[in-house]
């Protein structure tokens, strides 16, 4: 898995002077205890989310405790709009901070192919909402001869992105449907170049957009 995810519900305390009954009380604690032992369970290998959690914390908790969570998602209904667990001035905090990053920060979600519809033309961006960046492929010369060849650019949008990779499995999974344009599929060859198009291609542009590699094609056949 790349991704732990942690449920946290501690807003509920049960009081013995309410004869041990349910009593709601806002914490805002970045629980970095938790947060650290999973760390130290996987190896600091892994991104460590609050996958789903009544409360949350504050900025300043979770800077001063250096608990780094990938991501929180508060539970709908009075778990996030009551005042007793997440007081609106809370979520107002975080939600605005720098540290928080939004939906608004993201890509337009509309242009990733989730419900069958054409593959899109995606620019990725960084964490500031100004700041967009494509990455462009190393071109090299190739057993054919050419010397301007963007690999990885399945879809032909003059960039390599994750959305290359969509479009190759998309065409793998029904080819009648998703048909790669014959430039897109010269782009798309780039692991085992010569062998045609594999699930290991878009792997291979996966890997390259990530930088975990600094060249495409990533590999020939010999």
């Amino acid at each position: 898995v790349d991704i732990i995810g942690y449920d946290k519900y501690n807003c509920t305390k049960y009081l013995e002077e309410n004869g041990w009954q349910p009593s709601i009380q806002h914490d805002d604690s970045a629980i970095a205890s938790t947060f650290y032992s999973i760390m130290e369970r996987y190896g600091s290998a892994k991104m460590v989310a609050m996958a789903e959690n009544d409360c949350f914390s504050t900025v300043d908790n979770l800077v001063n405790d250096k608990a780094g969570w990938l991501y929180f998602c508060p539970w709908y209904m009075n778990y996030l709009t009551s005042e007793d667990i997440n007081p609106v001035s809370n979520l107002k905090g975080i939600y605005n901070s720098e540290y928080c990053i939004t939906l608004d920060e993201l890509p337009d979600l509309k242009s990733y192919p989730i419900n069958g519809e054409d593959t899109p033309k995606v620019t990725t961006t960084k964490t500031t909402a100004t700041t967009k960046s494509t990455t462009t492929a190393t071109t090299s010369t190739t057993s054919t001869g050419s010397d301007d060849i963007l690999w990885g650019d399945a879809n032909l949008d003059n960039s390599v992105t994750v959305a290359d990779s969509v479009t190759i499995l998309q065409s793998i999974g029904n080819k009648d449907k998703y048909k790669l344009e014959p430039n897109g599929k010269r782009n798309a060859d780039v692991f085992n170049n010569g062998d045609g198009i594999t699930s290991n291609d878009a792997l291979s542009i996966q890997k390259y957009d990530a930088k975990q590699i600094t060249k495409l094609p990533e590999s020939y056949m010999k």
